[in-house]
């Protein structure tokens, strides 16, 4: 995928879902309302931005979809060799987030920070312990994004 593509991932990622003119979204420069044109259209027939109105405002805009969200995810971990029975899952900010370990029958498990294995799921190759890694914090994100915030309105309504 192109930087280019990249980035605007990376910045409607940072717009938390919310409609996004194509004038408000900037090039690798900078420069708002020059992103191309044909790398919008590229990235909504791949599926990962999609077109749309928001509904309170007449606005037409663009925001990541479920694919998007999961693909710019990925795009900011990596894959790091330890040594020959693990692999470390690293950010950009360059802290160790997981760690894929190699079990004995050729397969590795998701661990965390200090080796405890996640789950009982067993992959063929890092990688893919690194896309159930990227998974598992979509879930935990949308279940915290469902949750109601815990105000004083949340509080006077279960009263």
């Amino acid at each position: 995928m192109r930087p280019s593509y990249l980035h605007v991932l990376s910045f409607l990622a940072q717009r938390q879902g919310t409609w996004t003119i194509p004038t408000g979204i900037p090039d690798l420069k900078g420069n708002l309302g020059k992103v191309s044109g044909v790398a919008l259209n590229e990235l909504r027939l791949a599926g990962l931005i999609e077109y749309g109105k928001e509904p309170q405002h007449s606005l037409h805009g663009y925001r990541l979809t479920a694919l998007g969200i999961e693909t710019e995810l990925a795009s900011r971990h990596r894959i790091e060799k330890y040594d020959r029975v693990s692999r470390r899952i690293v950010d950009e900010a360059g802290q160790v987030v997981a760690l894929a370990l190699l079990l004995g029958n050729d397969q590795w498990c998701l661990a965390d920070t200090e080796g405890k294995r996640i789950g009982r799921t067993a992959y063929a190759a890092p990688k893919d312990a690194l896309s159930a890694f990227v998974t598992q914090r979509i879930e935990i994100a949308m279940k915290a994004r469902e949750e109601e915030p815990d105000t004083w309105q949340s509080a006077v309504r279960k009263a």
